[in-house]
């Protein structure tokens, strides 16, 4: 019997990405659940495990799927200017309405300055425009989270975003390389996959084959540049990419036996990137309909380690099961409405830029 190609699953009635893209997102507050109960950063028990913790091999995977869903964007709308109009549309309302949100109505409940002082402190506003622009670092508001054990910072994931917002830079910039006049999608197609073979291939040499050592950014960089490498080479062989148990499991022993070796790292993201995928051939009964309906999974990342810190103050020295149970009975809503009042209405002005007629193979691109 055939098994079903990764080509077979790109259309979003088809698979159930929506779906996997939450469940990475549920297991990130998870893993930030220990670092913020303890204040110790290593707390992830798969931190020791894997050299990755929870959390960093699901953004690993939102790397991955996020090429796959990018590249399909990019040659469907065929301007490189669209894509990261439609890009932008996508990350950028829901982070800007949490940082005015958080920084005027939620954060002066927690502060410790009077609340006279928050609202005059410049820090306010600056807190607002550096976190609604993705600027580096981790702006600081007024009091706030000041006694917790993850002291001071309030929302540690959105420096994930940054590089994400990098790879989308150099996608559009590949595309006004292969998408020429007159040039066929399949062709672009071709040339985004070679250009993505050898980013993948460079991390293996300078991480496993001879290692050279980087600037924590430029490590980060060179990690997310991988994944999202991978996600756009997944795409362009959609076509071959078998999604298979059987292959699963000789990528697990692939894994197990390169675990005490340089070439771990860049393994456990085929592994996972792939059990991502295979998931996603699962219709997972209703669900599947209802999270294609609505995309709670940024939502959920974005606002997971803000509330979780608000619950830390409010309800000190809660478990790590506790607080992935409450943050989690909290983040949901609130992802919900994020969805429907912002991430929704600004995802249907995409529409206005797609190109008529793309014969290019259709992904849901509500990542």
């Amino acid at each position: 019997m055939s098994r079903p190609l990764l080509a077979d699953h790109l259309d979003p009635d088809h698979n159930s990405l929506t779906l996997v893209r939450l469940g990475l997102a549920v297991l990130v507050v998870i893993s930030h659940s220990f670092v913020l109960a303890t204040g110790n950063r290593v707390a992830d028990p798969f931190t020791a495990w894997t050299g990755y913790s929870l959390g960093d091999h699901a953004v690993n995977v939102f790397f991955v799927l996020s090429g796959i869903v990018t590249t399909a964007s990019l040659l469907r709308l065929g301007s490189p200017a669209r894509f990261l109009v439609a890009r932008a549309l996508r990350v950028v309302p829901a982070v800007a309405i949490f940082a005015v949100l958080f920084a005027l109505a939620a954060a002066p409940w927690v502060t410790t300055k009077p609340l006279a002082e928050y609202f005059s402190s410049r820090d306010v506003m600056v807190y607002i425009l550096r976190t609604a622009s993705f600027a580096p670092g981790h702006p600081l508001l007024p009091g706030v989270f000041e006694t917790n054990p993850m002291a001071a910072i309030t929302n540690e994931p959105l420096w994930t975003v940054k590089y994400e917002i990098f790879c989308y830079l150099a996608l559009a910039l590949a595309g006004l390389i292969v998408l020429r006049r007159g040039r066929r999608t399949e062709d672009a197609a071709r040339w985004l996959g070679l250009g993505a073979a050898v980013i993948a291939i460079g991390h293996v040499v300078t991480t496993a084959l001879v290692p050279i050592a980087l600037p924590e950014t430029a490590g980060h960089l060179r990690r997310f540049l991988f994944c999202f490498a991978l996600g756009i080479l997944a795409f362009v062989l959609a076509g071959r990419i078998r999604l298979d148990w059987r292959w699963l499991a000789a990528l697990g022993l692939l894994y197990a036996a390169t675990y005490a070796t340089p070439l771990r790292p860049a393994v456990s993201v085929v592994l996972t990137g792939y059990a991502a995928l295979l998931a996603a051939t699962s219709a997972f009964g209703p669900l599947r309909a209802i999270t294609n309906r609505y995309d709670l999974s940024y939502g959920t990342y974005v606002f997971g380690w803000p509330v979780a810190q608000m619950l830390m103050v409010i309800v000190p020295g809660l478990s790590i099961a506790a607080l992935t149970g409450a943050t989690l009975a909290l983040v949901l809503p609130l992802a919900l409405l994020s969805w429907v009042f912002v991430e929704r209405p600004a995802l249907t002005l995409k529409y206005h830029f797609r190109r008529h007629g793309s014969s290019t193979r259709q992904i849901s691109d509500a990542e």
